[in-house]
């Protein structure tokens, strides 16, 4: 409840600020899965393989095989996620490449606006 009523506080102060061009990007974990998506007038899905997500969750967080592996079992499939975005960055390559994706993306949620 606190993170939803610090997140519907600052959606408030930018729309205040520029109501005809806010954009507002919520980074929400579990949006598939707490059935949130259709609450927003588009998602934008970060994919990467999911050797790639466990490798990562393995080295970066220190977690077990087993533990990484049951994580993202516990979640939403990559085909539920697919299904709710809007706009899809894949995050299996370089940072460059993902930097590029986001950019684009972010070029055009600024053209709509």
């Amino acid at each position: 409840p606190a993170v939803r009523a610090e997140s519907a506080r600052l959606r408030e102060k930018a729309l205040a600020a520029d109501p005809e061009h806010a954009v507002i990007i919520q980074d929400i974990p579990l949006l598939v899965e707490t059935g949130q998506s259709d609450q927003f007038d588009g998602v934008i899905v970060v994919d990467t393989h999911h050797d790639t997500r466990l490798q990562r969750l393995v080295e970066a967080r220190g977690m077990s095989i087993e533990d990484a592996t049951a994580r993202i079992a516990a979640q939403a499939t990559d085909a539920q996620r697919r299904e709710v975005a809007d706009w899809l960055i894949d995050n299996s390559g370089t940072l460059a490449d993902t930097e590029a994706q986001v950019d684009a993306v972010w070029a055009q949620l600024s053209e709509n606006q």
